[in-house]
This record gives structure tokens, sequence and C-alpha cells, in this order.
């Protein structure tokens, strides 16, 4: 089931083009009832579309679909604001719910923030509630998509495409018509790290030493699977190595701050919760918590977890949506057993 919440009006011709380019697979797709879409904004956050949206499929749906895409997040958290903690978890709240009644993988279509480095915008408790983040990135026409978080596998594999245009006809004023499909792409790797020197250079090289000489691998679901140290312990080692001349504390805090900083905007080292490490091989390995993690989400709600889904789920009773807000309800109690 996609729900089409932005960009709905374009998604029919990105379906007719599907029609267009790979009959055969689309002819097997719809003819087995198997793709179903919603095209329209739903309030995942604060109003009661899940429950509506739950009611939809049980009475539309032979079978609960394996499959429920939310595209995007911005679109259907209502008058909900995705920077904050509290909306960000009734949210999560509500995808967990879908997620328990259908028995179906929920992927949700995110954007990132302004600088992408820092991944997803908005509320880090997302990416804690979720199994799997998958970055799409672009270099010229080609586009990556490559996990970042893998909760209960391996964080590896990259798919490459790029968009091709598929003809469609011509509007009532005679222009054409056009939509796409996706066409796979030969993986494009590119270093975007800018290089460094001088001064920049001394302090990329003391983090270096301090990450070869306190560097740890801290078990949390925010942070790479690779050596980190804090930040106080990477500007002892700068003040070591003498980044400035200076005596003064203040005057080697604003330069380390400086150096810091040029270091972040030439994506060689990135920051989280008083952490840095190196940009080289972090966005290779993810998470060691990521592999194991069961609790929480740090807002009292579990994990999404994912799993392989029959092609049949087990339609469950009429009262799950209810029950799903009661912890001693017979929902939980059968679940946990």
């Amino acid at each position: 089931m996609y729900v089409a919440a932005e960009g709905g009006s374009g998604i029919n011709n990105r379906i007719e083009a599907m029609r267009r380019e790979y009959p055969n697979l689309m002819k097997r797709i719809e003819d087995a009832g198997n793709f179903s879409l919603l095209a329209a904004p739903l309030d995942l956050c604060t109003s009661n579309d899940a429950d509506y949206l739950i009611d939809a499929i049980r009475e539309g749906f032979s079978a609960m679909p394996s499959l429920i895409v939310i595209d995007t997040l911005a679109r259907t958290m209502g008058n909900g604001d995705e920077n904050t903690a509290k909306d960000m978890g009734l949210f999560v709240r509500n995808i967990d719910m879908l997620r328990e009644v259908t028995n179906a993988h929920v992927m949700v279509v995110h954007h990132s923030g302004k600088d992408a480095s820092k991944g997803a915008r908005g509320s880090g408790s997302l990416r804690a509630a979720a199994d799997s983040e998958i970055e799409l990135t672009r270099s010229d026409d080609v586009v990556m998509a490559e996990a970042r978080k893998q909760r209960d596998m391996p964080c590896e594999g990259v798919f490459a495409y790029r968009l091709k245009s598929v003809f469609l006809g011509t509007d009532d004023d005679g222009d054409k018509v056009t939509s796409a499909v996706v066409e796979q792409a030969d993986i494009q790797r590119t270093d975007k790290r800018e290089r460094v020197s001088g001064r920049v250079q001394v302090a990329l090289t003391a983090l270096h030493d301090a990450l070869r000489d306190k560097g740890r691998i801290i078990r949390s679901s925010e942070l790479p699977n690779v050596p980190v140290v804090e930040l106080t312990e990477w500007q002892a080692c700068c003040d070591r190595v003498g980044l400035t001349d200076s005596d003064n504390a203040d005057t080697k805090a604003r330069t380390f701050r400086r150096h810091r900083d040029a270091l972040m905007d030439k994506n060689r080292i990135r920051i989280f919760d008083n952490y840095v490490w190196v940009t080289d091989k972090a966005d290779k390995s993810r998470t060691a918590s990521d592999l194991s993690a069961t609790d929480p989400d740090g807002h009292g709600h579990p994990p999404i977890r994912v799993s392989v889904c029959p092609s049949v789920a087990p339609v469950r009773g009429s009262n799950d949506a209810a029950e799903f807000d009661d912890p001693n309800s017979a929902y939980w109690q059968r679940n946990e057993s």
C-alpha cells in the first residue's frame, strides 16, 4: 500500500510510466492485486487517521499488506512538529500501531536537513525507533541508495539508479507529458571530502592521535561502529600540539572551535552528543548496538521491528487498535506470550 501524501497528482503518471516501460511486471502486480494507492494526505500524529487507515485496510483488502509506504513524513504530521520529541513520538506510536495490527513493514520517506551530513531532519527519536535507514544521495544523474542503519542485519549494500524519462502523450495544449521510471545504474563512488591543509590539518591529525590513544566504540543507535572520542579529549590533544601560539584559554577555545567547524564543513568529521569521529569509515559501518538493540527508543515506545511478512497475514480482531493503547490489554498479553 502506497500512501502518496506528497505529490499525489504525479503518482498516477509514474504508475502509467511503469505500465508502459514494464508492462509484464505491472500486469502481474495488478492482476494479483498486489498494489494499492492512497493519494491523499493523512495525519498520523495528531488525529485518528491511523485507526481509519487500519479500518480501510480491513474493509478493502482480502489480506493484510506486506509493505506500507508513507510518503512523506512531513505531509503526514498534521499539526505536529517534527522537531519535537513529543510529536515525533506520537507519529512513531501510530506507525507502531500500523505495524502491529497489519504485520506489515512500514517504510517512511523523509527528507534530510540543510546539512545532509547530519541525517534526517527533525527529532532524533525517529531514527532511534527505526530498524533500517536508507540514505539517497545524488551524483550528477545517478542516485545511490545506501544502508545507513540496520538493527538486525549487517549494514551494507548499495543500489544505484537513474530516472529514465517515459513519454506518455500530449495534453490539451499539445505539450508532451512525460514521467519517469527507475533504471539501474553503475555504482559511482566519489570522495566528497575536501582536502585540508595548514593548521586545519594539524587539528585533524590531533584527532587521529586522540582516536588512536583514547578512541572507543560506544554502543548507541546514534553513533557509528567506529572509534569516537569526546570533544574535550580532542581539544586537549590540539592544545598539546600547539594549534595556537597563545596561552590564553579563551583564545585556545576559539581557535579549536574554528578548526572544528572547518573540518565539519569539509565533511572530514562528524559530531553527535559531544562525541567526534572521522568520516573515513564511519559511513560504511553503523552501530554494533543496531544489531542487538531491543530497548525502547527513550520516549516510551518500543522500537519498530522489521520482519519477513507472509503473503497472507492473519487479520486480527476489530478491537486491536483500541487494545494497542492499553498495555494491560489482552492484545499485549497474547503478543508477549
